[in-house]
């Protein structure tokens, strides 16, 4: 923003004026302002520009008279003696002739007044006028829909309800049906499944000599699992070596596992969907200070679920892995 300085020679500004400060300003404010506006409209800063010249010599002349105290106090009293005092009574009007002002005569309120200052109007208040009347036959046309909605609805709650014949009625009439339970039932014995997570008694638990453990988390699954841990070794036939069943937001560990390659086989009781993890491996190593095992956890997910170690199975696959049954 460009700083206006009029000249003493050319107006009535004063040195005070010129350097934007007021008349009792002190020493220290008198520099600072000095030095802002030369540094804006020094020559130097704006080559080939006489008007920056003229400026400057201007805020010279005033800074050479602020700065000095003695020469201040001079300017001060020729400031002073050159104002008008305070007691020289105000310049009364002239009269005018009573034919120079004439009153308006009151305007009624109309709505072509109205019409004839909307280009006057910021634009923000002409579109909200503008608005009012929508808005209004809006509320009206949703009061009036809202109005008939209950008229009617009203209507048909008052009409009577039509009479139904007895012995049709009779006629279509079922028996009530028993419950039945659709979720699968123990295989091995047609048995209730257990109601905590546990081994299915009656199946053989094998690969027995080992120190590393399976923790299968299904806190987050909504349905009960018939889970087996199969052994799939290279160059040999799929076998089942633990059965369990963990009921829905609960956990079960298989503990002292063989090393080795196994994956984790599944069926949902609720649903009967079939799902296995990806292969996981089993390792044990002996330090000097004991066996260095696997402990592993994996979390279970139904068949909406995103864990990236579940892979869809094939019933068949699950049926095929059958478990021994102890004797």
């Amino acid at each position: 923003m460009s700083v206006k300085i009029r000249p003493n020679r050319q107006s009535k500004a004063t040195h005070y004026e010129n350097l934007k400060v007021s008349e009792k300003a002190p020493e220290e404010v008198i520099k600072a302002a000095y030095r802002v506006l030369s540094m804006r409209w020094h020559p130097d800063k704006n080559p080939g520009d006489p008007r920056a010249v003229r400026i400057m010599r201007i805020l010279n002349e005033a800074y050479e008279v602020l700065s000095d105290p003695v020469k201040r106090l001079a300017y001060d009293a020729t400031l002073a003696g050159s104002r008008p005092s305070s007691s020289t009574p105000p310049r009364k009007p002239s009269p005018s002739p009573a034919s120079a002002w004439r009153p308006r005569p009151a305007r009624t309120f109309s709505f072509a007044i109205i019409l004839r200052n909307i280009g006057r109007w910021n634009p923000r208040w002409a579109l909200a006028c503008a608005a009012v009347p929508v808005v209004a036959f809006g509320v009206f046309i949703a009061g009036t829909a809202a109005r008939h909605y209950l008229a009617s609805r009203a209507e048909l709650q008052n009409t009577a309800p039509s009479q139904v014949d007895e012995t049709t009625l009779a006629a279509e009439t079922f028996p009530p049906q028993p419950f039945i339970d659709v979720r699968f039932t123990n295989p091995l014995d047609g048995q209730p499944w257990p109601k905590k997570a546990s081994y299915l008694t009656g199946f053989e638990k094998l690969a027995t000599s080992g120190y590393s453990s399976v923790t299968v988390d299904n806190s987050k699954n909504t349905s009960d699992v018939f889970l087996k841990l199969v052994s799939v070794e290279y160059h040999k036939p799929s076998k089942v070596v633990r059965v369990c069943f963990i009921p829905a937001r609960a956990a079960f560990t298989f503990y002292r596992i063989t090393p080795g390659r196994y994956e984790l086989r599944y069926d949902e009781v609720e649903d009967g969907a079939c799902l296995k993890t990806e292969t996981f491996v089993l390792s044990e190593t002996k330090r000097h200070q004991g066996v260095e095992c696997t402990q592993l956890r994996v979390p279970l997910y139904g068949v909406t679920g995103r864990s990236l170690s579940l892979l869809q199975s094939d019933e068949r696959e699950f049926i095929a892995a059958d478990p021994i049954a102890s004797r």
